[in-house]
């Protein structure tokens, strides 16, 4: 049977491509990128110690978070204590900048002008949170006016549990005041227990105040139970007080920051400058250590020395230079040693100029650089005190990503900008593989060229080799702006960024590994899952573990997440507690395909604390089949029940397609599965490639009101062919079914009353009107014609003019009727004749077999025309109102010429026919 009858395809294949547009060959070369720098992360918390913060009042002084990535990265920073909080998107290798007040970004202001003791304390959820999706490089600088310095933001992944710290002594330089050294130790998980046992300078007098009254004292503890996001800030109690050697253990991983409010680098160098670094624990302390002192400087810099394990012997160039007693917990001379990196005079007591040396340990040691005051130098130039962290040659990498630390386009720039670049030369040369290239942000391909072909094949030799081999160092300077990358196929090299402005500086490590060599592990964390026909990776479906088996050998977990993805929501837990890196063997994670009518594609890594990783990609190729689905208007009330066909097809050129059912999904709709065609197809039959199969549908309902609607969603079980048996996989609908009752509603408008005529009046024509009310459905008008035929009533023509009962009238559309009255195919008698008849209109609609029955016919209306009696005069048509009144909105005037040809009434009826006035024109004068 037909009916008003709209059939949608549903596509439930629109995608060629099998990762879904993932170009995992990209994705892999831009995460290596930055993977391979050894110092990215996704999660980092770390503190802001006092900046002096008077020494440029009324300046754009401002903490400054620099983030870049090699991809797309949606980066977040907060703070829970003060409800800071911003997010940008940091475009591939941009470097986007957020800037924080001080006020906002430390857990407390302090001025070594007139502010002395500062208790420690801790402050509750005041660290600043750094979150991205996707690997990211942080560097941290605090740019004042005339102070600054800044750090390598280490990542949430990479903290340890065991610290020593490296501050500086208080400088003494005011009464009223002390420009203190401050240490803030970082909590990243709940329930952090840390202990504190203070280190010290070589006053001998140094302690930490605490708010309960208490000093504690070089060699003394105290511990502090601190919450996810905590900072518990220290500082010293009295002037020329240090904080360095302190030891820090904590049951958790956690992060330190030390800085000094105000340095003198050594004391009595001017001028002052605010000094900061984030600290390694002490798990990446290793025993060789390459320096190259600052440029710019008549002398040499000062090292500090600390040693993780007791009786620690440090070597210089193969020399001894003395023996750390103790690791951690002591002060100068007992728990660190601090020297020139050469002495200010050589042997024959001239100037020693900065000299490059070999620094290493029979014990793991950590090494802080001090770049000295400008007041010490005859050289005019920028140069002011910061401190830097020198990593480990064992830490060295084969990729880094390094930028300067100014935003793009950003004010106030440091316009002076260097890498140190340490590296092993090959035949007393640098290395022809170590390739230098500066990052579009345009997503232009890196244009690699040799380091040696941009720089010049000059470079500075240590004395001393490391595994035999020869190391150098090379300054390279790079432009205020942008990122950069330095690669290597085999040479492993270290990177160290500094930079200066007038009266300001920075330094800190910019490329080296976090990764734990404590232990002997090179294997890759192996990942295992069961993938389900329907995409998914149930809960805990997947895992992860990490070898050897040998638990003293083995690094465990690090990092899971997801690089790239497309249609897939990704999750994961350490199934046994709370996950924290390099404690957990085994994680668990999952996939869920979010649209299964769609491919999928996931890419994920795992790594785990040796820095040995695994990449794996998990797809999904969804069924490529197109569904009909199906929207029928009833319009005939009579009929209870409607058939019809739904398509399901094949796209597949090669797969077939198993289907373990198909129903509806809402059993009382109405709607119901009747047969298939082809007649001998069943559902244990694939629907094989490029092929379709016809689902004959049956809609019944016994009580149907107009405007009714039903509808109901045809559902498949998708499934696989198991050794002939169909297992489903998917079970979601495919086709949508609508029946909607639009039985005819209409109205008929009639202005049927033709007033008082005699019969030599000419015909008249009024109008009526059929309005089709339906919104859906078109009228069918099947008959138009008067009850008696004999009134002088008849039809004229149709408005719009090309229609004709053959044709239905649109939804929400009228046709107008002429209703003719003729006065002279009727009686006149002596008494006023009145003619009534009434016009009846017949609706059809469509039958049972398609064909057009009338439903109903009834008479709508009635037409009435007086004719009056013989000897009556009335207005013709053709005589002209105005010949014989005059109107306006409130009266009638009769002229003259009304009385003349011999009227004697007038009467005023309105359009329904009513009497409105009728008076003797006789006597109006």
């Amino acid at each position: 049977m037909k009916f008003l009858t709209t059939s949608i395809i549903i596509l439930l294949l629109t995608f060629s491509s099998l990762f879904s547009g993932i170009d995992v060959d990209e994705v892999k070369e831009k995460l290596a990128m930055i993977q391979n720098s050894g110092n990215s992360g996704r999660d980092f918390w770390f503190t802001i110690p006092p900046i002096y913060t008077d020494e440029s009042s009324g300046k754009d002084n401002f903490v400054k978070i620099l983030v870049t990535s090699s991809t797309e990265a949606n980066v977040e920073v907060s703070i829970g204590s003060n409800g800071y909080f911003k997010k940008n998107t940091v475009e591939p290798f941009s470097v986007v900048s957020f800037n924080l007040v001080a006020n906002t970004a430390q857990p407390i202001s302090h001025s070594g002008i007139n502010e002395k003791q500062k208790p420690a304390k801790v402050y509750k959820n005041s660290a600043i949170h750094v979150v991205s999706d996707v690997p990211v490089i942080v560097y941290v600088v605090v740019k004042y006016q005339y102070s600054s310095d800044g750090f390598f933001a280490i990542p949430a992944k990479a903290f340890g549990t065991k610290y020593i710290n490296s501050a500086y002594k208080e400088p003494a330089i005011t009464i009223n005041g002390w420009f203190s050294p401050f240490t803030g130790v970082v909590a990243a998980y709940d329930n952090t227990n840390v202990t504190f046992t203070m280190g010290g300078g070589d006053e001998g007098n140094d302690a930490v105040p605490f708010n309960d009254g208490s000093l504690i004292k070089s060699g003394e503890s105290k511990s502090a139970l601190m919450s996810r996001g905590d900072v518990w800030l220290l500082s010293i109690n009295g002037p020329k007080q240090d904080l360095s050697g302190s030891l820090f253990e904590g049951n958790k991983p956690f992060g330190i920051v030390s800085g000094v409010n105000c340095a003198l680098i050594p004391l009595g160098v001017t001028s002052c400058d605010y000094i900061v670094n984030m600290e390694l624990p002490t798990i990446y302390w290793q025993k060789d250590y390459f320096i190259t002192p600052q440029m710019n400087k008549k002398y040499n810099g000062i090292i500090r020395i600390y040693a993780s394990e007791p009786n620690t012997n440090v070597y210089k160039d193969g020399k001894l230079i003395g023996t750390i007693k103790k690791g951690g917990g002591a002060s100068l001379g007992e728990g660190f040693i601090e020297t020139r990196l050469w002495p200010l005079l050589d042997e024959a007591d001239k100037t020693n100029p900065p000299k490059l040396a070999h620094i290493n340990a029979d014990k793991p040691i950590a090494v802080v650089y001090y770049n000295t005051g400008n007041s010490e130098d005859d050289i005019q130039a920028n140069s002011d005190p910061f401190m830097m962290q020198i990593p480990a040659i064992e830490q060295s990498v084969t990729n880094a990503v390094v930028f300067s630390p100014n935003e793009t386009k950003g004010l106030e720039p440091f316009n002076e900008n260097y890498i140190n670049i340490t590296f092993p030369l090959i035949d007393n040369e640098i290395p022809d593989d170590l390739l230098f290239a500066e990052l579009s942000v345009k997503g232009n391909e890196p244009k690699y060229r040799k380091v040696k072909d941009v720089y010049g094949d000059k470079f500075e030799k240590f004395e001393s080799t490391y595994n035999g081999r020869s190391y150098a160092s090379k300054r390279l300077s790079i432009s205020t702006e942008g990122s950069y990358i330095i690669k290597s196929d085999s040479t492993k090299f270290l990177t160290e960024s500094f930079g200066f402005k007038n009266s300001a500086s920075y330094g800190f490590p910019s490329a080296f590994s976090l990764n734990d060599y404590s232990l002997a592990d090179s294997v890759a964390p192996q990942v295992k899952y069961t993938q389900q026909c329907n995409g998914d990776i149930s809960k805990d479906g997947g895992t992860v573990t990490d070898y050897p088996e040998d638990d003293a050998a083995r690094s465990n977990m690090r990092d899971i997440f997801v690089v790239a993805k497309d249609n897939y929501q990704f999750d994961w837990r350490a199934k046994s507690s709370e996950f924290i890196p390099g404690e957990q063997r085994e994680l668990n994670w999952w996939l869920t395909v979010i649209d299964k009518s769609k491919p999928a594609s996931a890419l994920i890594y795992f790594s785990d604390m040796a820095g040995n990783d695994t990449t794996i990609l998990v797809t999904y190729v969804n069924t490529e089949m197109e569904a009909t689905s199906t929207s029928i208007s009833l319009q005939n009330p009579k009929i209870k029940e409607v058939t019809f066909q739904d398509t399901i097809r094949n796209l597949s050129n090669s797969k077939p397609i198993y289907l373990s059912r198909i129903e509806f999904g809402n059993k009382k709709s109405g709607f119901s599965v009747v047969s298939f065609e082809p007649s001998n197809w069943d559902i244990s039959m694939p629907i094989l490639p490029n092929s379709e199969i016809y689902v004959n549908v049956n809609f019944t309902k016994d009580n149907i009101d107009n405007s009714d609607i039903y509808s109901d969603s045809l559902f498949v079980g998708l499934g696989i062919n198991n050794e002939g048996s169909i297992e489903e996989c998917q079970y979601y609908p495919i086709a949508n079914q609508r029946v909607s009752a639009d039985f005819p509603l209409y109205e008929f408008v009639s202005y049927s009353n033709f007033g008082e005529l005699d019969v030599e009046s000419k015909p008249i024509k009024l109008q009526d009107t059929i309005r089709n009310l339906s919104s859906q459905a078109p009228l069918y008008v099947s008959s138009l014609e008067f009850k008696y035929g004999d009134k002088g009533f008849s039809l004229g023509g149709f408005t719009p003019f090309s229609w004709d009962m053959t044709k239905p009238i649109a939804p929400n559309a009228e046709v107008l009727v002429d209703i003719i009255f003729n006065p002279k195919s009727v009686e006149q008698g002596e008494e006023d004749i009145e003619y009534i008849d009434s016009l009846g209109i017949g609706i059809s609609v469509m039958n049972a077999i398609n064909e057009l029955e009338e439903l109903e016919f009834s008479y709508k209306t009635v037409q009435k025309a007086i004719i009056k009696a013989k000897g009556i005069s009335s207005v013709t048509p053709e005589q002209t109102l105005s010949e014989y009144m005059t109107l306006s909105e409130s009266s009638v005037q009769i002229l003259p010429q009304a009385i003349a040809d011999g009227f004697t009434e007038l009467t005023i009826f309105n359009l329904e026919g009513s009497k409105v006035i009728s008076t003797d024109i006789q006597n109006q004068n």
